[in-house]
């Protein structure tokens, strides 16, 4: 190519991150007409199938972050040179003849009918996808660019080969560790409820604790491993990144530690659920501490952790320089400014949710946390260029349209929370208002702070603030993408190609307030469709 590469800018990935995140939102709008059309007409049964399917899924996904991760160069070369080429229009329409038999598997029913075998059709569906895909790719990237992007994958190919092996071994051994985890938590939980409950009747078996006046049935998912494994997650990330200021092995120490913590939390949570229910506030203990609780434990104990494993002598190297701490002052103060906000809202929201139950009636107070310290940072603020413009406003309407989609997918249709229809018309409208105002104007401009403003041009480098958005690079983009998705629960897909579009904006006209408003307008257009539409899934 007679592109150079020092002449190339990180902006001139965007028109890539556009067009692979189209044939994310093109796939997913598929497979939601493909659930609204009916059941698959057959459905393959062999040994190991769900293993296989998340097997290729995670190597799918592990190959693509080791090639955009590992080669920034050449995919800017690449990028730049899809930059204003149209989609290619024999490859569109070979999408769509090849993706329509996928979208409506009614089609394939004459095939049945002509006594075609069941695994042959639904065989069939899936080459069909997959050529499908394949044709969307080669209509919105050209052929040629295909060859210099896959070129020497081999290695790279067989290593994410082997990720994807151990998180589906992972995954799927991990399961057959629930039962006798579950079993340990019970007796934990009886041992911790006895010395108050002198009555209390335990049954192993179905692990039931009864008091008389209520019973606790602890299920799987209470066991604690969930707790367990983020604990480890987050303790190898820390570990990872103060490796020159810790001291190894000694330090290795800390996952035992924090895994153990997080697992007596969980019993604790448990048992304080437990008695909470037996004093007749079941809507509380299941609805709002069930839930709440355990991210209260873990946020708590992981800054615990982290604040306190850097004071203990034992485990640090000698006159180690703190790696997370700036140097200067203005530096921290910057780091606290763009991420503050979004703790305070989502700590408001645990304890409000903790305390109310099911129907948050103290949601009003995230925007008083969140909009006091906006005010008490303001001025830290102001390298942020806080104008928007049509590209702003796109993408929300974009981002708005792809959540709807999502929506009908991943939840049922819902009607007005019966406790929200039993309070008086004064409180349920200065519920509705106050919930809208803080969706579409406090959610967005803490999340684009700490997602966009601060981690997206953190990831390139400790002096974030200085650094354009255009200059931000596609391995940023990408993680601060996947981070921002997973926030959102059962959205996280719909959530990732947000965080793509609000990223990708920002990087593309070099202003924050183009992701702000972005963001903006999706939320309040989604909490229009709730308040004008009844479409309460939404929220």
């Amino acid at each position: 190519m007679s592109i150079q590469e020092s002449s190339l800018r990180p902006v001139a990935l965007v028109p890539l991150a556009w067009r692979l995140a189209l044939v994310a939102v093109l796939v997913s709008a598929v497979l939601v007409v493909r659930e609204g059309s009916g059941s698959p007409v057959v459905s393959l049964d062999f040994p190991l199938r769900p293993q296989l399917y998340s097997f290729l899924v995670a190597w799918a996904v592990a190959l693509s972050i080791l090639i955009l991760a590992g080669r920034p160069g050449q995919l800017r070369m690449i990028s730049a040179s899809v930059a204003g080429v149209i989609p290619n229009p024999a490859w569109c329409a070979a999408h769509v003849l090849l993706m329509a038999p996928v979208a409506w598997p009614a089609a394939l029913e004459p095939l049945l009918t002509a006594g075609v075998p069941a695994a042959v059709v639904e065989l069939l569906q899936v080459v069909l996808a997959a050529a499908a895909v394949g044709a969307l790719l080669l209509a919105l990237i050209p052929g040629r660019i295909w060859s210099p992007l896959l070129s020497g994958c081999g290695p790279l190919a067989w290593l994410s080969g082997g990720m994807a092996l151990i998180a589906v071994l992972a995954m799927h051994g991990s399961q057959q560790l629930w039962d006798r985890a579950t079993g340990i938590t019970f007796s934990l939980v009886q041992l911790l409820l006895v010395p108050f409950y002198m009555d209390l009747k335990a049954d192993a078996a179905t692990r039931i604790l009864d008091a008389g006046s209520i019973q606790l049935f602890i299920d799987s998912p209470c066991s604690g491993l969930e707790g367990v494994g983020l604990m480890l997650a987050f303790g190898l990330g820390w570990l990872w990144f103060l490796r020159r200021e810790f001291r190894f092995p000694r330090a290795l120490l800390l996952l035992p530690a924090g895994m153990l913590i997080i697992y007596l939390l969980n019993v604790v949570r448990i048992a304080v659920l437990f008695a909470i229910a037996e004093r007749g506030h079941v809507d509380i203990a299941l609805a709002g501490f069930h839930t709440q609780a355990g991210w209260i434990f873990f946020n708590a104990t992981v800054f615990l952790i982290a604040i306190l494993s850097r004071d203990v002598a034992w485990l640090r190297k000698e006159n180690a320089r703190p790696a997370a701490v700036a140097a200067d002052t203005d530096s921290g103060r910057l780091t606290t400014a763009y991420l503050l906000p979004m703790l305070a809202l989502l700590a408001t929201g645990m304890l409000t949710k903790a305390v109310t139950g099911a129907f948050d009636r103290l949601y009003w107070l995230r925007l008083a946390a969140a909009g006091a310290l906006l005010f008490a940072f303001r001025r830290s603020y102001r390298s942020l260029d806080w104008r928007f413009g049509w590209q702003g406003v796109t993408a929300g309407v974009l981002v708005f349209l792809i959540w709807l989609l999502a929506a009908g997918w991943l939840s049922a249709p819902a009607a007005m929370p019966q406790a929200l229809l039993e309070l008086s018309t004064p409180e349920r409208l200065w519920w509705i208002s106050t919930r809208a105002l803080i969706a579409s104007l406090a959610v967005p401009v803490v999340e684009e702070l700490a997602f966009r403003g601060f981690l997206m041009r953190r990831l390139d480098g400790p002096d974030f603030d200085a650094l354009s958005f255009t200059r931000v690079s596609i391995k940023a983009l990408l993680i601060s993408s996947v981070l921002f998705g997973l926030t959102h629960g059962a959205y996280w897909g719909p959530g990732i190609i947000a965080g793509l579009l609000f990223g990708a904006v920002a990087m593309r006209t070099g202003r924050f307030g183009d992701a702000v408003i972005a963001h903006a307008i999706a939320n309040a257009l989604l909490a229009a469709g709730v308040i004008l539409f009844g479409m309460w899934q939404l929220w």
